[in-house]
């Protein structure tokens, strides 16, 4: 018996078929249908506007020249080609994978924070609590601070909690300079970085609404990003051209403010007037 070839025949459009050595044509072999591998994605699509038609599955079937049973099971997949399938799946992939990625955060999130509640968790992680609660309702609740009567809850003093953190903000101010010590450089007095010293993990506006003294006072202690450049200047002169006259280029080398001077240019004048001017008392000083 000798050896039937075959070869397998693609199209642009995506169709793939099969062919046996001495076939010309596909309109001339019989049962065609069993040697398709592939539709392809051009007549999966077309395929899928029949189905958005009024049309009855043997209508269908016949414009399809396919059988019904065909169209009945590509029908019940969901009117997706192949295409949409496999985006659909990595689409399901990577929500899975996010999902999981969150509760490990929530879980976190619950043990550096046992005093919150549901609605404090909302709140200051909106972006994990709103997944969690869309992908995984089930797996959320379980893992949620349970909730109880108003009556039996056992409330937490924020009044007391807010004077603590007071005092621990203004100590932390008040070493400010040590703090930079320990980094070994200048940082910004910044809201941000004194709440993160504080070592509460909340966003701005839960901390700022059960904290009000604390945030008045941070508040009123911050610098501005201006603030921070003037004070970097001072330091400079007063370190390290303590004991020596210096000039405006040197202290803007120094301070590492050259190219902030080169491309900001309508803040230029105004910094360049306040550097003057401590040159000025500066070197006063030696005449």
């Amino acid at each position: 018996m000798g050896i039937i070839l075959r070869l397998l025949i693609k199209c642009n459009c995506g169709f793939e078929y099969i062919i046996k050595e001495g076939e010309k044509s596909p309109f001339d072999i019989r049962d065609f249908h069993r040697r398709i591998v592939k539709r392809g994605r051009v007549w999966e699509l077309n395929f899928n506007e029949l189905l958005k038609q009024d049309l009855t599955l043997n209508k269908i079937a016949e414009l399809a020249n396919i059988s019904r049973d065909t169209v009945i099971r590509i029908k019940n997949r969901g009117h997706l080609s192949s295409v949409q399938l496999k985006n659909k799946e990595g689409l399901m992939n990577k929500q899975k994978l996010k999902t999981e990625y969150y509760k490990e955060e929530f879980l976190k999130i619950r043990k550096e924070n046992p005093e919150y509640s549901r609605s404090d968790l909302g709140k200051a992680y909106t972006k994990i609590y709103g997944w969690l609660l869309q992908y995984d309702k089930e797996w959320l609740i379980r893992n949620s601070p349970y909730l109880r009567s108003t009556g039996n809850r056992e409330k937490i003093d924020y009044l007391e909690r807010d004077k603590e953190l007071l005092s621990k903000a203004k100590l932390i101010i008040d070493s400010w300079s040590e703090h930079e010590g320990n980094l070994k450089r200048l940082v910004r007095k910044s809201r941000t970085g004194i709440i993160n010293l504080l070592d509460v993990k909340a966003s701005y506006s839960l901390f700022s609404g059960k904290y009000p003294l604390t945030t008045k006072y941070i508040n009123s202690n911050i610098e501005t990003v201006e603030d921070f450049r003037h004070r970097r200047i001072k330091i400079v002169m007063d370190t390290k051209y303590k004991d020596e006259i210096v000039t405006k280029n040197m202290v803007i080398e120094a301070a590492n403010l050259k190219n902030y001077i080169r491309i900001n240019i309508e803040k230029r004048e105004k910094l360049l007037k306040y550097i003057e001017d401590l040159v000025t008392i500066h070197n006063n000083k030696f005449l």
